[in-house]
């Protein structure tokens, strides 16, 4: 996770107030695309219009599955030194304050703050502030200074309607980074924007039709990159909405509509563009059975950007016969649009000559087998394969100044094999381990598949020693298909001490091995840090 530095002074929030006619009991029954009602206020990170798959549960227990929607190409960057934990607040501690320090000047803050209302309405908002600014060594043990900072700003509105509900909401954020410049250009500073509106409803019309509709505004700016005068700027337009149709005992027939349109300005190798996709689908569950069934249309309009039509299933099939095995088998696909916020995410100091296509998934076939062999352990296998068009890799750029994070579109496919182990006794021992095996296919160009993984190993482990006190550990392994790329070996400690129901205090400590290698591809990551702070409710 990235640790970046800025100042913000305001944040926009709106509120407003519809009528939807239908009574309430039937909003209860609602069953269509509730995770796409739920925008991401902290940037269009990546969307992705496919409404996930809920996995079957067993008896309530955890099952562990594989992570199906996750961009593949990229490594899990979960790890990253000082990464800020949001901290639920139990009923009656509407807000909370997590502050931390590091010996990377490592700063992690975070605080938020809900006003409920009797209506049943509600407020929040929420503030962070997360990055570092140390000597990160290099490969030639010489020293880099490096600083990476953000600040921003949520704010969301719920209100409670009749038979309805709408949610406003805004963001602001901003961050300060440097590139790792060689001696003619030693130190630089580049900044980065991002603002962001949203609104949305979702609600029931008398006892048969479920509809929901979001609308998203996003901006992000780049100033001083590669010394430009003028920041040059990306506008972002989401829309999404849905129809749905109760049948009973035929389950339930919907309609998804999609749409996102992209502006550039100040930049001229970019074209603005515009994406629309129908989903029609129809789910239905007997028992221990249930089936989703449908396809995905998607169209894409703008100068030079080639498959105007693309299509992909998006069907699923799950089997919970009694509670001690479950099957899954998704066959889904759809398009991801590569915005800026997006390559941020994937890298702070990404760069490409052209302009970047929408990465298209045809096929994103899966398998997965949960398995319960006691109570409070369980076991997970599955394997899978995907097919990309214009996928996003990654490579080392090195040019006369300064070194960047190449990314370029390449069609790919890749063949995945999983499983994990999980258990859990009395909450006194929590330990999981999962791994994952990834065999990637390309046509030429071999060399763009250096970063992609080859090996994921993921072991998590949580003991209770008292009460008050709780220890944890975690290890990550990466490692790359080409075989000269330097492993990732991350393993981390850490201990958390709750003084009181309001008071907590922790520590964390990451790469204990103290190894070197990239989080982000082309620039090292931290040695041994550590991470001490508190957390206060109220």
């Amino acid at each position: 996770m990235k640790r970046r530095y800025i100042t913000i002074l305001s944040v926009l929030l709106v509120a407003a107030i519809g009528i939807a006619q239908t009574t309430n009991d039937t909003i209860n029954r609602m069953v269509l695309v509730e995770s796409t009602y739920n925008p991401i206020i902290v940037g269009a990170v990546k969307h992705n219009f496919i409404p996930e798959e809920v996995k079957p549960s067993m008896n309530k227990e955890e099952v562990i599955y594989a992570d199906e929607n996750v961009d593949l190409t990229n490594f899990d960057r979960e790890a990253q030194p000082a990464q800020i934990v949001e901290v639920i607040p139990e009923k009656g501690t509407p807000g909370y304050v997590h502050l931390g320090y590091g010996n990377y000047n490592n700063i992690s803050a975070l605080t938020a703050y809900k006003w409920q209302f009797a209506s049943n309405d509600d407020l929040t908002l929420k503030a962070h502030a997360d990055g570092w600014n140390g000597n990160l060594k290099l490969d030639d043990n010489s020293q880099w200074r490096s600083h990476l900072y953000d600040m921003g700003l949520n704010a969301e509105y719920k209100k409670q309607l009749e038979g309805a509900s709408l949610k406003i909401g805004a963001h602001v954020a901003h961050y300060n980074y440097n590139y790792l410049a060689f001696a003619s250009n030693n130190s630089d500073t580049q900044k980065s924007n991002s603002f962001g509106v949203h609104i949305g409803i979702k609600g029931a019309i008398k006892e048969h039709y479920y509809y929901h509709a979001n609308l998203e505004y996003f901006s992000f700016s780049r100033s001083n990159y590669f010394g430009l005068a003028m920041p040059h700027v990306e506008n972002h337009i989401h829309g999404e909405a849905s129809l749905g149709r109760d049948l009973y005992q035929w389950g339930v027939a919907s309609v998804l509509l999609n749409t996102d349109v992209l502006t550039y300005q100040r930049l001229a190798n970019y074209n603005g563009y515009f994406s629309f996709g129908i989903t029609p689908r129809w789910e239905y569950k007997h028992g221990d059975f249930k089936l989703i069934s449908g396809f995905n249309m998607d169209f894409l309009g703008g100068r030079h950007l080639d498959h105007p039509l693309q299509m992909s299933p998006e069907c699923s099939f799950s089997y919970l016969p009694d509670g001690r095995f479950s099957v899954l088998l998704t066959l889904d696909g759809g398009r991801d649009i590569n915005s800026f916020s997006h390559l941020y995410e994937l890298s702070p100091y990404w760069s490409s000559v052209n302009q970047l296509c929408p990465t298209y998934t045809f096929l994103n076939a899966h398998l997965d087998g949960g398995f319960r062999i006691m109570e409070g352990l369980h076991l997970h296998l599955g394997g899978g394969y995907k097919i990309l068009s214009d996928a996003l890799l990654e490579t080392v750029v090195d040019s006369a100044a300064i070194r960047y994070t190449g990314i370029t579109n390449h069609n790919a496919q890749v063949a995945t094999i999983d499983g994990g182990i999980s258990y859990n006794y009395k909450d006194l021992i929590t330990f999981m381990i999962k791994g994952d095996y990834y065999h990637w296919m390309l046509q030429g160009e071999q060399a763009l598949l250096a970063r992609t993984p080859k090996f994921k190993v993921d072991m998590d482990a949580r003991v209770r020693i008292m009460s008050k006190l709780h220890a944890h550990t975690n290890l990550k392994v990466v490692t790359f298909t080409d075989t000269d790329e330097r492993a990732v070996i991350d393993w981390s400690l850490g201990v958390n001490y709750a003084l009181n129901k309001q008071f907590s205090f922790f520590l964390d400590a990451h790469n204990l091995l103290n190894r070197r290698y990239s989080y982000y591809t082309g620039y090292p990551s931290q040695g041994f840090n550590i991470l001490a702070g508190a957390i206060f409710k109220f």
